[in-house]
Order: structure tokens, then C-alpha cells, then sequence
């Protein structure tokens, strides 16, 4: 039985259920920030949605979609015009790794490139063949079965090729997938450590490369560095201590900060917000 990589919303993240999806419809006021560790796709089905990623705001219609890198910063606030229906899928990383046509697209770059670059589908035919997709797994409930799990990724990956089709591609979509299978199961090793210590010279000879090789194949099919990554892990995981109201001199000791004082600047740095706030608040900001 495989172990809990990480709860996003409803439902636990693990190596044998890397997907889940969850169907939406707000009916009240929301204004929300969050981070996790899946990276995820989403599309409006009805109403809009203003958007936040990385300090930029997009309204999002029925049709629009949006790709969020993993542990990347984002929130949504609702507009007057409600309810809003939308579908949220959320996957560990290395999901969509490889791509199913390996060496012509690799899908998981879609999701590692600016937020700028990121594509938005214009073309009407597209949209509507989109909204009918995602309104396809809008009513499939939550399961963690190996086969629909594997139904569900490939349903995802049609609809990121239909959003793709006709278009000029990014030299990194469109060059062939390396294998992230060497280091893999060492990043999952490190995500289901609850104190991550592991420096970059130390799984990079796990994983039997140079330091250099490892570190360029990692911001390669993660879209940012180990150490980055590392903290940003770090830190999903003091959120929840926070909310479990543990003291916060024992979170830092407990996921490698030297102290509270540094445990409080990473925070500010990556959140905008201090620990205790974010204990008060359960918000954190962009």
C-alpha cells in the first residue's frame, strides 16, 4: 500500500492514485489563495472566475482554462455572476512526464513554461469540444481505482492535445521527452519524508549522475531547481502543522529551518504573509 504523498482539497495524492479531479459549483462569494504540490489544469464551464498567478489577474469564461506548475502560488475570486461550475484536475508531477506519444510532445512542459506562454484556446470548435470533454469527467465521481485513474490521465491528456492542436509549439514541447524515471522514485522518497533533508550532491548520486546532470534534468521536468522545490515541499508541510496549532519554534526544528526567525522569513518570502498570521487566518497571499 502506497503512503500519502499529500492531501489536495478532498482527496490524498499517492504513487498508485496521482490524479484527482473535482468538480466545482460555487454559489457564494470566494476569494481564495492556496498552494499544493500537484500540478493542475482547470477549465470554466459556466460563469467566470478572476484568476491570480504570480501577481497577475485573469478573468476566466466558460471555455477558459488555466495550467498551475506545482507548488506554484494561485488563487480565484468569484465575480456578481453566479454560480460558477468549473473542473479542477490535479496530479503528482511526473503523471504526464512522458508523454503517450514519446519524442513528438511532452505535455508536461505545458505546465512548467511562464505563465505568459501558457496556451489559451481561442478557436470556438476547440472550446466547445473542450467544455464537452470536461463536462464528461465534471460527472464521474472520485475513485482512486487504478483503472480509472488511468482512464481519467488519458482523458487529460486529450484534452491538453486538443488544446495544443494547430499550434506552433515551444522548442521544449516539441523536442523529444527525456525519461524522469532515474530520479522519480527519489523524489517521491523525499516527498514522503516528513523532514526532507536530503542535499542535491546526495540524491544526485542515488540517482547516478553528476551533481551538474542531475540539476539541469531537474529544472528540466520540474521547472525549478531541487533546492527550491525542496523548500517549497518544506513549506506545504508547515502549513499544516500550523493549522494543527503545533508551536512554531518546533515546525522549524522539525522541517530543517535553523530556527523560527528563518522559518519566518522563508514564509514571508514565499507566501507574503507571516506563520502566526497564516495560523489566525488559514490565508495566505500573493
Amino acid at each position: 500500500m502506497s503512503e500519502p504523498l499529500v492531501e489536495t482539497r478532498r482527496s490524498v495524492l499517492t504513487s498508485d492514485a496521482p490524479l484527482t479531479w473535482y468538480p466545482a459549483r460555487l454559489e457564494t462569494p470566494e476569494d481564495e489563495m492556496e498552494v499544493h504540490l500537484g500540478m493542475e489544469f482547470g477549465i470554466v464551464l459556466e460563469g467566470e472566475l478572476l484568476r491570480t498567478l504570480k501577481g497577475s489577474k485573469r478573468l476566466c469564461r466558460a471555455g477558459d482554462t488555466w495550467f498551475i506548475n506545482a507548488y506554484e502560488l494561485h488563487g480565484w475570486k468569484t465575480t456578481d455572476r453566479l454560480p460558477v461550475r468549473l473542473l479542477s484536475v490535479i496530479f503528482l508531477p511526473w503523471a504526464i512526464g512522458g508523454s503517450v506519444f514519446p519524442g513528438r510532445i511532452n505535455l508536461h512542459q505545458l505546465f512548467l513554461v511562464e505563465p505568459g506562454k501558457r496556451p489559451a484556446c481561442h478557436e470556438e470548435a476547440i472550446r466547445k469540444d473542450l467544455l464537452l470533454q470536461a463536462e464528461e469527467m465534471f460527472r464521474i465521481p472520485y475513485n482512486k481505482d487504478i483503472f480509472v485513474q488511468e482512464a481519467l490521465l488519458l482523458r487529460l491528456k486529450l484534452i491538453l492535445l486538443s488544446i495544443l492542436g494547430g499550434r506552433d509549439l515551444p522548442d521544449k514541447l516539441a523536442s523529444p521527452s527525456e525519461t524522469m524515471d532515474r530520479f522519480v522514485p527519489h523524489i517521491k522518497a523525499i516527498l514522503s519524508d516528513p523532514s526532507p533533508r536530503r542535499g542535491q550532491a546526495e540524491v544526485a548520486r542515488m540517482c547516478h549522475m553528476s551533481v551538474s546532470s542531475f540539476r539541469n534534468k531537474f529544472r528540466t521536468f520540474m521547472g525549478t531547481t531541487y533546492t527550491e522545490y525542496q523548500t517549497r515541499h518544506r513549506l506545504s508541510l508547515v502549513c499544516g502543522d500550523l493549522l494543527l496549532g503545533k508551536k512554531i519554534e518546533n515546525i522549524a526544528r522539525d522541517h530543517g529551518f535553523t530556527d523560527s526567525a528563518h522559518l519566518n522569513k522563508t514564509f514571508r518570502k514565499h507566501f507574503g504573509v507571516s506563520p502566526g498570521m497564516y495560523r489566525k487566518t488559514g490565508r495566505l497571499f500573493n
